[in-house]
């Protein structure tokens, strides 16, 4: 476990503080909120749940338990427990992040086909910050629960000491259980630091991106080519990681207060 010392107060040097390691000094119950086979729409019980069935599913129909776990299930992703891989951006400023991203609200838009609510948790807390407005990852959910989801345009917010930086080309994938669990996780995005300059200039003192780039070589990372082979982007990844359940729901939020 790596050891997090104090941060010096300076603005201009927090991010270096951070990349080197130190750490800066609405739930409800759904309990009742059953969902019942009529109401997924073109999810529900196949041939997988029928025990007179062949051994064959129906690929196109999830069986109605691992739906009823996707629309009622919210999770948390813990950023330090997460086996990102080294030299990653959020791997080294892992412990510095305010919030964790929260899932939930799963919608069933019919065939194999699901949206996901993405949002931020208030501080390190398992419950959703409703201040934050949620993104809407969508996907597909198949009959063995494989769930692969993305923003396929726009971005997802990664707040960094209270300062939201924009990621984009997220991707994530997991397999969800009957009891909700989900598992074998892998998230990949990345971050064009180009897009927030006025967030680098909260946590560096500057808003040129090639400073931030110029930290990142000191710590045994780079900048990447982004889409249009600027080096400029940072990737964020890893797999074989775990979502935690969240101690409420998550709701869709379209402003932030």
């Amino acid at each position: 476990m790596r050891t997090r010392r104090p941060c010096p107060p300076a603005a201009p040097w927090l991010l270096a503080a951070l990349l080197a390691g130190c750490a800066p000094d609405e739930s409800g119950d759904r309990s009742d909120d059953k969902v019942d086979a009529e109401s997924l729409g073109g999810f529900g019980a196949g041939a997988a749940d029928d025990d007179t069935a062949d051994d064959t599913a129906d690929p196109t129909r999830v069986p109605t338990d691992l739906a009823t776990a996707f629309v009622e299930g919210s999770w948390t992703m813990p950023l330090t427990e997460q086996p990102w891989e080294e030299g990653d951006f959020v791997f080294l400023v892992a412990d510095s992040v305010a919030a964790n991203p929260i899932f939930g609200a799963g919608d069933l838009l019919g065939g194999t086909s699901v949206g996901l609510e993405a949002g931020y948790t208030a501080g390190r807390e398992a419950v959703q910050d409703t201040c934050v407005a949620t993104d809407t990852l969508q996907g597909t959910l198949d009959a063995d629960g494989q769930l692969s989801l993305g923003i396929e345009e726009g971005t997802m917010p990664l707040s960094i000491i209270g300062v939201p930086l924009h990621l984009q080309d997220v991707e994530l994938e997991a397999v969800i259980s009957e009891d909700g669990a989900l598992n074998e996780v892998s998230f990949a995005a990345s971050w064009d630091a180009r897009r927030d300059t006025d967030a680098l200039a909260d946590l560096i003192g500057s808003g040129d991106w090639r400073t931030v780039c110029e930290l990142l070589v000191g710590f045994g990372s780079t900048c990447q080519p982004c889409a249009d082979g600027e080096e400029a982007c940072m990737p964020l990844r890893f797999s074989g990681g775990e979502l935690r359940p969240a101690d409420g729901p998550v709701v869709p939020v379209d402003e932030g207060c």
